[in-house]
């Protein structure tokens, strides 16, 4: 306890202030490590990023139309742009030739197309297993199968351990060529560092402007995918040769050269557990814009559209319509879709996953699909390979090479999508008189990753039910775009059995997966977004009602803000959450999703911070600091030894001051010191995220701990706003951590359980509190002892009265009625059962002036002036 403003500080308590000023401020330590952390993370994301010439982008553009003659040779179609002025990527800039110093396999003066033949990449080891995969079931019926495989999808992987080197037939080591760069002597390193401090100048005076298109170095797309496609990084790839290329001129003018090293494939594998096999999902996506084969042509003069206006159409709710007339042997493999979208591979405690990249086709009328799947640090494009695929047995399958025809048909329209965007993005570039544009991020090509498990993807959908006609499934996949009510059974969801097998790494991986489609999904994210608007709108109910109950300044300052900014900041973040995929996903669950996104808003803005505002207002202010006496000057130190050599007594150094903390002080610390620590635990087993549920599920704890300060807890949080806003918090992590089939594939976690009983206890706690039983009824007080909370008791206001004969006091002076206390019997009865129930002892209230009120009378007074409406006598806390 400090002393009065006129008592003298004795030397310990000044060293005890003094050593407090000098300890460190622990909120002021936390601030400073958050703000090192996001500068420490603020600068930028790739270092290598750079800008590339326009020369640059032109003879990869160049190069890649020569790609896609190539191919189109291959298949017979007329070739777009070999010797086409008009279209050939010197005509963007006016150009008929660049420079060829920086050249990469072709100069851009010339127009060849680059000879393109389709290769199996098949281990003839496993083409027994791929039958047994690919074939189609022996059946009488016509077999039908799903349409479109855009959704996502949730299953396991196995890896076949029987599937070892001796039985793959391949070498556990093996050699590979790849691009490094070529040594500099220095005076080979001098020219270079001068003919790029030159380029820089004359870049930086001409005043540039850097375009936001994204280029790898020497390979990758020039553009961007649109918003819309969510795997616009396939697009971002080197759609060049997966081969070793000749030598090439890397950054800075350096020279790269092909070297050959030595891969072990049991080292290519890494750390990744392969051998105890885990979860899988898909995220698959495929556009019926690039349906060929046999595709109704819908630009006849009886339709009037064209075909991509059609297909379009067709594309929102509508199966692709096929010709009846004469096929070419290629169409007869039925229509072929270019498939794309990444697959992620789990251990088998989630703790790690590999996210591939597939790009590949879907064969509608066999039920089968083809692709490569590889790593997102792989700069390359894979989707040449894909036509070989269906290669793998051409003396079982003679009608391989027409499904390979058709296969490349299909990459052939995605390439001239991408070619088409990419020109138009340089036209941009060349509109705005920019020589060079910025290569953003990614992987130099000329870098190379270390070995990477590339994989040949293939796959086998279930095929419909006999019970399931086309004509019932063509209403269905109809119903998914425009729903008409209908009780409309759906079909089973189509089970994808697929094959991964991986030549540089030597495994095979199996398994199945079951898919929802899309539509579906967004029918599901429609149903928990109109759930989660009803517990957003719920808890902004809630919160209003507890503002306009507790909205005086005397109920504000029983409460914690904490506990209501804590809940401000949940809704914060699902307002993000929620915007973000409203704005990313432009579907039929967008509108819907911004009903939550608004409550939330609403709740966090507009009602919690100004609650919370309000209530950190309402808290008296700290009582002044002591003010600590000037040290004495050695002059009255010299009169003070003066005046005890006169007074006969031997002058004494001052007693040497020993500051002993408090007992709460060292509490407080040991306190932190141990959530510090279990935070890092929980970092560590868990991960981030399960500190942050834990912490934001953690808001009725400051409610809960300044109660007990207080010593009362009546009159603060209504129980309804404890109860509501308990379960409606648990909506989102019971969801997503208890429901199987949840939107985004989350496993069942039984932490859930804990989540709930830790949530539901806080809950129980602050109701207790505002009970008979008291805020620190299950406090020990020894503890409170230790903490440096002041035990004293706290006042009754609800005495057992000792009164002859009568059952009322006089009139409550607030409502003027009677109060009723019961007649004798009951009196009595209170003495041998103090906390019996009855309006003998708790209908009403005597404060220390021993003016008596109603409970409720009192209790409502007290919410707006804490003093005795008889009196004006201050009274204690409820």
């Amino acid at each position: 306890m400090l002393p009065g403003p006129g008592a003298q500080l004795t030397p310990a308590q000044i060293a005890a202030i003094r050593s407090r000023q000098q300890q460190p401020n622990v909120s002021g330590f936390v601030f400073l490590s958050i703000m090192f952390f996001l500068l420490s993370n603020n600068g930028p994301d790739d270092p290598a990023a750079e800008s590339a010439p326009l020369s640059r982008l032109l003879r990869n553009l160049h190069r890649r139309e020569m790609r896609r003659d190539g191919l189109a040779v291959w298949l017979g179609v007329n070739t777009s742009y070999v010797n086409n002025t008009a279209s050939n990527a010197t005509s963007l800039f006016g150009k008929t030739a660049l420079p060829t110093n920086n050249s990469t396999l072709i100069p851009l003066n010339e127009s060849v197309p680059i000879p393109f033949e389709p290769h199996s990449n098949a281990n003839p080891n496993l083409i027994s297993l791929m039958h047994g995969l690919l074939d189609p079931p022996e059946t009488q019926r016509p077999l039908h199968y799903s349409q479109n495989l855009t959704g996502l999808g949730k299953g396991r992987w196995n890896l076949q351990k029987e599937w070892d080197w001796n039985k793959l037939g391949i070498p556990e080591a093996y050699n590979r060529t790849k691009l490094v760069e070529k040594p500099l002597d220095e005076k080979e390193e001098e020219e270079a560092k001068k003919k790029k401090a030159e380029e820089s100048s004359r870049a930086g005076g001409n005043g540039e402007q850097k375009s936001g298109v994204r280029i790898a170095e020497e390979g990758g797309e020039q553009s961007p995918e649109p918003p819309a496609d969510p795997h616009g990084r396939l697009g971002r790839r080197d759609e060049g040769d997966t081969k070793p290329g000749l030598e090439r001129i890397g950054p800075e003018g350096r020279v790269m050269v092909n070297v050959t090293e030595t891969v072990n494939r049991t080292v290519a594998r890494g750390d990744f557990p392969w051998a105890k096999g885990g979860k899988i999902t898909f995220q698959l996506a495929e556009d019926q814009t690039s349906a060929v084969g046999p595709v109704l042509l819908p630009g006849d003069e009886q339709r009037g559209r064209g075909r991509k206006e059609r297909l379009q159409q067709e594309d929102d709710g509508r199966l692709l319509e096929l010709k009846k007339g004469p096929l070419q042997k290629w169409e007869e493999q039925g229509p072929v879709t270019y498939l794309r979208g990444d697959v992620t591979i789990y251990t088998h405690d989630g703790s790690e996953n590999i996210v591939l990249d597939v790009e590949g086709v879907h064969l509608l009328s066999q039920g089968t699909f083809f692709a490569y799947a590889s790593p997102q640090t792989v700069t390359t494009t894979y989707a040449y390979e894909v036509p070989g695929l269906p290669l793998y047995d051409l003396e079982h399958h003679p009608n391989a090479n027409y499904t390979a025809q058709a296969a490349g048909r299909a990459i052939l329209r995605e390439v001239d999508r991408r070619i088409a965007r990419d020109r138009a993005e340089l036209d941009n570039v060349a509109s705005s008189g920019s020589s060079t544009v910025s290569s953003g991020g990614g992987i130099s090509p000329f870098s190379d990753p270390e070995p990477e498990c590339t994989f040949t993807f293939y796959g086998r959908l279930s095929p419909l039910p006999a019970s399931y006609s086309l004509s019932l499934y063509r209403e269905y996949y109809s119903s998914l775009f425009h729903p008409t009510g209908s009780s409309l059974a759906p079909p089973p969801k189509p089970v994808i059995k697929y094959l991964l097998y991986s030549e540089p790494c030597g495994m095979v991986l199996e398994g199945e997966t079951d898919m929802t489609p899309i539509p579906e999904a967004w029918s599901r994210a429609t149903n928990l977004s109109t759930m989660l608007g009803i517990m957003q709108g719920l808890l902004l109910f809630l919160l209003v009602r507890q503002m306009e109950a507790r909205g005086s300044p005397n109920s504000l300052s029983k409460l914690a803000h904490a506990t209501i900014g804590m809940q401000a900041a949940m809704d914060a973040y699902t307002f993000i959450a929620t915007f973000t995929v409203s704005v990313a996903y432009n579907s039929r669950a967008s509108f819907p999703t911004l009903v939550p996104c608004f409550f939330a808003l609403v709740g966090s803005l507009i009602f919690g911070m100004r609650h919370a505002s309000d209530i950190r207002s309402s808290y008296p202010p700290p009582p002044p600091a002591p003010v600590l006496p000037p040290p004495p000057t050695t002059g009255q130190l010299a009169a003070t030894a003066a005046e005890q050599r006169a007074a006969g007594s031997v002058p004494s150094a001052p007693p040497a001051v020993v500051v002993t903390p408090p007992d709460g002080d060292n509490f407080a610390m040991i306190t932190m010191i141990s959530a510090v620590v279990a935070a890092l635990v929980i970092i560590f087993v868990w991960g981030w995220i399960a500190l942050l549920i834990i912490i934001f599920f953690s808001y009725w704890i400051p409610q809960i701990v300044m109660n007990v300060q207080r010593g009362a807890a009546r009159m603060t949080l209504r129980k309804e706003y404890i109860v509501g806003t308990t379960v409606a918090r648990l909506f989102l992590p019971v969801y997503f951590l208890a429901c199987p089939n949840n939107l985004l594939g989350v496993d069942p976690s039984p932490w859930v359980v804990a989540l709930i009983l830790y949530s539901t206890f806080q809950a129980a706690i602050l109701l207790l509190q505002d009970s008979r039983l008291g805020a620190r009824f299950f406090v020990p007080k020894i503890l409170l002892a230790r903490i440096g909370v002041k035990t004293e008791e706290i006042w009754d206001y609800h005495p057992l009265l000792d009164m002859e004969s009568g059952r009322s006091l006089e009139d409550c002076p607030i409502c003027m009625e009677e109060i009723d206390v019961g007649d004798k019997e009951e009196r009595e009865a209170l003495h041998s059962n103090p906390n019996a129930p009855g309006k003998a002892r708790w209908g009403y209230m005597v404060p220390p002036c021993n003016h008596a009120c109603h409970t409720h009378c009192l209790e409502s007074w007290m919410q707006i002036k804490n003093v005795c409406p008889v009196c004006r006598r201050r009274l204690p806390p409820i």
